[in-house]
């Protein structure tokens, strides 16, 4: 997998660390041969997102570099945090700082994404970015201390949202999401711990507001993807 740069976007349709040198770290190769998991839920497929992109740093708009849109999945189980890439869409431009994107969030999951391998009362979280690496596919993993500039290219990220899928009884920093309802939800964090780790959220009602925040550097983005299941 690669790396990552950042500018100010918002989405209006759902829809996302240290830099180090370990450019040679696997962010490319799957952890392992994935077993998957068919939820039960139906897929997300979020279509024809506008994107207004605007440098949130210098002011103006920018165009949007080719780039594409995927989505990472924690692994909550690994001691290194890494992102694995199951989900994918393309950017399109329609105007000159006009944008919309497509991606699908799939009704399987592969199973080392879920917090524990009780399927009945299942929980995953999933981050959207757009990066400039067009090259990164589903199977890839992204490294949070791998180099998200140069490696991955990352343009944006979600801030402080993530994609949380559900079933069953489970619970998202200690709280029941009794009462929400089952599969793909989006959730905000309102506050992190020393660790960057979530511990309180909203949930989103509606993902036609979610922002994508894109600032000048691909640490940036690192900094404003929590942990939600570490």
């Amino acid at each position: 997998m690669k790396t990552i740069h950042c500018l100010a976007i918002t989405i209006v349709l759902g829809t996302a660390v240290c830099s180090c040198n370990w450019v040679q770290d696997a962010s490319f190769n799957p952890p392992i041969v994935p077993d998957f998991w068919y939820t039960g839920e139906p897929a997300m497929s979020i279509l024809n997102g506008r994107i207004q992109l605007q440098d949130d740093h210098q002011g103006g708009f920018k165009p949007l570099p080719t780039a594409n849109i995927i989505v990472a999945w924690e692994m909550p189980n690994d001691t290194s945090r890494s992102l694995y890439v199951y989900g994918s869409g393309t950017v399109s431009q329609i105007g000159h700082d006009k944008y919309t994107f497509s991606v699908t969030l799939r009704d399987t999951l592969p199973k080392f994404v879920l917090l524990n391998k009780d399927t009945t009362n299942a929980i995953a979280a999933g981050h959207i970015f757009i990066i400039g690496n067009t090259t990164i596919i589903d199977g890839d993993t992204l490294h949070y201390r791998s180099d998200w500039d140069n490696l991955y290219q990352m343009i944006g990220g979600m801030n402080g949202i993530a994609v949380i899928f559900t079933k069953g009884n489970t619970t998202v920093a200690g709280k029941s999401l009794a009462g929400i309802p089952q599969g793909f939800n989006f959730f905000f964090a309102t506050r992190l711990n020393f660790n960057d780790a979530v511990t309180d959220f909203l949930l989103l009602n509606d993902p036609n507001a979610i922002e994508i925040q894109v600032d000048n550097d691909g640490h940036d983005c690192q900094q404003r993807t929590p942990l939600w299941l570490q």
